[in-house]
């Protein structure tokens, strides 16, 4: 049986617990750093440097993914997404996409504008 908390800390920010891992849904303009997460869906502003999510990341509004961030799974963005020095397992991007020194592991879907240095596109 598997035993789930849920944390309403405002009503922009909510935080589900499953057994130790977290699985977060946020609005508004936010901005991590340094956390481990199992998913994240972020309806606003995302800034983010050295967040590893698990699973997939989805953001609607515009993304600013930096150093040592890793996405296991999915990055899906509808919006503008900046990138520097971070992994991915899959992308797909609507918008303008700017990157630097990143690694997608597997397929990537972009439909934009792209501006693109040092990145390694894999496919599986």
């Amino acid at each position: 049986m598997k035993i789930a908390k849920v944390l309403l800390l405002s009503h922009l920010f909510l935080v589900i617990t499953i057994q130790g891992v977290s699985a977060m849904q946020m609005m508004g303009n936010v901005s991590l750093k340094d956390q481990t997460l199992e998913s994240l869906k972020v309806l606003g502003v995302a800034k983010l440097s050295n967040v590893i999510i698990k699973e997939d990341l989805l953001v609607t509004g515009p993304l600013d993914l930096k150093k040592g961030s890793k996405v296991e799974g999915e990055l899906k963005v509808l919006g503008p997404a900046d990138l520097d020095s971070v992994t991915i397992g899959s992308a797909n991007i609507v918008g303008p996409f700017s990157a630097e020194d990143i690694e997608v592991m597997k397929s990537a879907k972009i439909v934009g504008p792209v501006d693109c240095e040092k990145c390694k596109f894999h496919s599986s």
